[in-house]
């Protein structure tokens, strides 16, 4: 095998025998209903920019809400035009840039080949600064203190057209419209040539079941072990629909929480932390919950009692 893409790396990573049956044997794959509200929010995600890179606009709530009403489940028209809601489009970077929009790339790396397709990328000729965006369809966790290595490898693979002298790497989340970003120079792909190298060397393409891995498997009902695992939940023909309505519920309660944060502020005014930052919150077990960013300080513990 000599090409090859984040997609593939994660799936050794997540299951072999899962890389092994998709990618080796071309083994047909079941479609996976975990993928559906994500597929579809990624759908209407490149329509909007694309549209919005051809009329030369930021936003355009018409377009947003013409688009969400396409469908008839209400959980993903919520969804959709919540999300419209906290995107823009900065004529400047994108619409001079109009293949920024789910961009694709091939990148030679020794005898090998990168591929992949990017969900924005933005260029700023003025201080040669690269902007890569990959939209998320779910809910953020704590943020981590380096960029992801999906991130990490689209900014590598554009660095190749583009001489930037610093990178963005930002993972863009619907609602409430947080963003991760983080910086870094130009990065080298010693990773993904290691990773390559310890693929090549496998044998045993071993199964590793969990619930995580089996539920984006569209081979779990030829495992056994995935079967022996959880039954239950792995045969769950609701779980898109899950997503979606937890999804939804999820901004209505952080808008509540929200609303909580800024009463309780004007009242005892803001929580401070050691970093200057406020209060965020995160997605954990399936539970939205609220926590202080960094540090700690009794006026932020007595918000968090009284939610």
């Amino acid at each position: 095998m000599t090409n090859w893409s984040f997609s593939r790396l994660r799936c050794y990573g997540d299951c072999p025998q899962h890389f092994k049956l998709r990618y080796l044997d071309e083994a047909p794959e079941e479609p996976v209903p975990l993928f559906e509200f994500g597929s579809t929010m990624h759908t209407f995600w490149e329509a909007y920019g694309k549209h919005c890179c051809e009329t030369g606009r930021k936003t355009d709530l018409d377009f947003v809400r013409a688009y969400a009403g396409r469908f008839d489940e209400h959980k993903i028209v919520e969804a959709i035009e919540q999300s419209g809601e906290h995107l823009s489009f900065d004529p400047a970077v994108i619409i001079a840039n109009r293949d920024g929009i789910e961009r694709s790339f091939e990148v030679p790396l020794g005898e090998h080949t990168i591929t992949g397709r990017i969900d924005r990328v933005e260029w700023n000729e003025y201080d040669r600064t690269l902007w890569v965006t990959d939209y998320k369809s779910g809910w953020p966790g704590s943020k981590q203190h380096t960029a992801p290595a999906q991130l990490r490898l689209y900014a590598w693979a554009m660095c190749h057209k583009y001489k930037a002298w610093r990178v963005i790497c930002l993972q863009s989340y619907p609602v409430p419209g947080i963003v991760h970003d983080w910086e870094l120079l130009p990065p080298k792909p010693d990773w993904i040539e290691l990773q390559i190298a310890e693929i090549s060397a496998e044998t045993a393409f071993e199964a590793r079941p969990s619930q995580r891995n089996c539920q984006a498997c569209g081979y779990h009902r030829q495992c056994e072990l995935a079967l022996k695992f959880a039954p239950d939940w792995l045969i769950n023909e609701d779980i898109a629909a899950d997503i979606a309505a937890g999804y939804v519920a999820d901004c209505d309660h952080a808008g509540r929480q929200k609303a909580q944060l800024g009463d309780y502020t004007q009242e005892h005014g803001n929580i401070e932390t050691e970093a200057g930052e406020e209060v965020g919150w995160f997605y954990e077990h399936g539970e939205l919950k609220l926590r202080l960013l960094a540090g700690d300080n009794a006026n932020g513990q007595a918000f968090i009692e009284a939610c």
